[in-house]
């Protein structure tokens, strides 16, 4: 009996590490952000600094993390918006038409 509890928490263990890592929406990142960093300040009010410093390290990547992809969505949008308007220039200076000014 007690082999089969061992034999199962190995099995969720090698389940877990075996699944493929899930990639998050800019708004997700976000979130997840906006989170640790009330987490951090929360432990830091309550007075519990290690958690808090913690907390604010994971904030600080997540943040980081977030500003990334969502530059990486803002110049994939103007390379499309681009494209689609036909403009020949770099996505990294697209200037719209008079129109959609």
């Amino acid at each position: 009996m007690r082999y089969h509890r061992i034999i199962l928490t190995l099995l969720v263990g090698v389940l877990i590490a075996l699944t493929s890592p899930v990639s998050a929406s800019v708004a997700g990142r976000r979130n997840t952000a906006i989170g640790a960093t009330a987490l951090s300040l929360y432990e830091l009010a309550r007075g519990k600094t290690g958690t808090g410093v913690l907390a604010g390290a994971g904030a600080y990547y997540a943040w980081s993390r977030y500003n990334r992809a969502h530059k990486s969505e803002n110049r994939q949008h103007a390379y499309l918006q681009g494209y689609r308007e036909g403009v020949r220039r770099s996505y990294r200076v697209w200037h719209p038409t008079r129109r959609q000014r």
